[in-house]
């Protein structure tokens, strides 16, 4: 078989369980991609952002993170977890983090936050607060 994450070759014993197992990836893989609950705590004017993120050290390209964006149930199940304890809940992607005056605007309203993404994104705290 092939890996999705790093393309290389190889041999997974064939079973009916993993027959229709259509997110195969290498041993090799699967441990270099364990995902850990990693939490930071960004305090703000009048408040704190709890920042969540799964891979830390790792830089995801677009299809290895549309791969393991399964594991982001790990990070809703805290979320659930925390019951209600947030005002806003932002996930991190690419998109936010390229505009991120948006975050401090959406987030100055809200004294605790949750922010997740799957890999820690860098944040530069003073040019966001």
């Amino acid at each position: 078989m092939l890996c999705r994450l790093c393309s290389s070759f190889y041999i997974e014993e064939e079973s009916f369980e993993n027959l229709f197992n259509f997110d195969s990836i290498c041993e090799n893989c699967k441990i270099k991609y364990e995902p850990k609950l990693n939490f930071e705590i960004i305090p703000i004017d009048l408040g704190e952002i709890h920042y969540y993120y799964l891979y830390e050290n790792i830089k995801l390209n677009l299809s290895q993170s549309d791969i393991l964006d399964k594991y982001l149930d790990i990070i809703y199940r805290e979320l659930i977890n925390q019951k209600n304890n947030y005002g806003l809940v932002v996930f991190l992607d690419d998109n936010l983090l390229n505009n991120i005056i948006d975050l401090k605007i959406i987030s100055s309203n809200y004294t605790k936050t949750f922010l997740f993404s799957l890999e820690r994104k860098e944040l530069l705290y003073q040019d966001i607060f």
